[in-house]
């Protein structure tokens, strides 16, 4: 049994003075304080308040996640953050990829990894020429047509994995598609069994605000409206209910005739030229069709719609 101890012991120190060892190697230090196996995971679990309180430079948030992975290759919140920075730096580089995909092996953040992936592959199509390291305005059609469908399927995957506001950009592909590419935008059928519209109103102006969805089901020709709200995220701040909440999983009927209008409303809306740091966004998805806007000014067809069906 003593033997056993002292081989152990003789393990932990070994490994202990290896991890210290790579430290020094790398010279790791955090606002002056050389970071160590008692401090490592501290700073591990800090990485969202420092990289989001723009408490470090770019060069700095480099040079530490280099430390740190230099300490732990495996943990998947650096592979996230190393995959934030690399995108920050070069866009078109896609190595930063595989470090999402990491994640999603590692079933940490998911959603927002495919997320993530799919937004970048939108991102792709509309370099400008001093990023344009791809050379993406020398693509064919035909690869620009795969770029869409990649993007389209991270953001399902991304909507599937339960991210909500991946329809958003679902919906700005599918129209994308009909601009660059001549592909038929997406016609809503509103003879379906099920079509959900889902928005996000910024309570908290650009810091954040919350997410509201209307489940529509039809059957036998008539069409029922189920309601839900989540609670408002804004940034720096703890979620709370919002007022809408106490109306959650109420059922009311609907008319065709105000879905169709509302339908017609977004697919026809005209920017008015407003900007806006706390835009609308509304989606109606029926299967894998999606129509989406974003709304900078003055509109009230959703809220015209909600108050029309449930009286709020």
């Amino acid at each position: 049994m003593r033997i056993s101890i002292i081989i152990l012991l003789v393990i932990l120190t070994s490994l202990t003075n290896a991890q210290e060892s790579t430290l020094e190697k790398f010279d790791c230090t955090f606002n002056n304080e050389r970071i160590d196996s008692i401090n490592f995971n501290k700073i591990i679990n800090s990485l969202d308040s420092i990289v989001l309180g723009y408490k470090i430079s770019q060069e700095e948030h480099g040079k530490l996640l280099d430390c740190l992975f230099s300490f732990n290759s495996t943990n998947p919140k650096l592979f996230w953050h190393k995959a934030i920075y690399m995108e920050s730096t070069d866009l078109a580089d896609t190595v930063y990829f595989e470090y999402y995909r990491y994640c999603i092996k590692m079933n940490y953040k998911v959603a927002y990894s495919y997320y993530n992936i799919g937004v970048n592959y939108i991102n792709f199509m509309f370099f400008k020429n001093e990023y344009d390291s791809i050379k993406i305005f020398e693509l064919t059609n035909e690869e620009k047509t795969k770029l869409f469908k990649l993007a389209e399927k991270n953001l399902w995957l991304s909507y599937q994995s339960g991210l909500k506001e991946a329809i958003f950009p679902i919906g700005v592909i599918q129209k994308l598609k009909n601009e660059h590419l001549n592909i038929a935008l997406p016609i809503l059928d509103v003879n379906q069994d099920t079509i959900k519209i889902t928005v996000k109103i910024l309570d908290c102006g650009e810091f954040g605000g919350h997410f509201e969805t209307i489940n529509i089901i039809r059957s036998l020709g008539e069409y029922t409206a189920i309601f839900q709200s989540d609670s408002i995220f804004c940034q720096n701040e703890k979620p709370q209910q919002s007022e809408n909440s106490k109306y959650n999983s109420n059922e009311a009927e609907l008319s065709k005739e105000l879905l169709s209008d509302l339908i017609h409303a977004i697919s026809f809306y005209k920017d008015n030229g407003s900007i806006s740091n706390a835009p609308f966004e509304i989606a109606v998805s029926e299967n894998k069709n999606v129509i989406y806007q974003r709304i900078e000014g003055p509109w009230t067809f959703y809220l015209d719609f909600r108050k029309n069906t449930f009286g709020f």
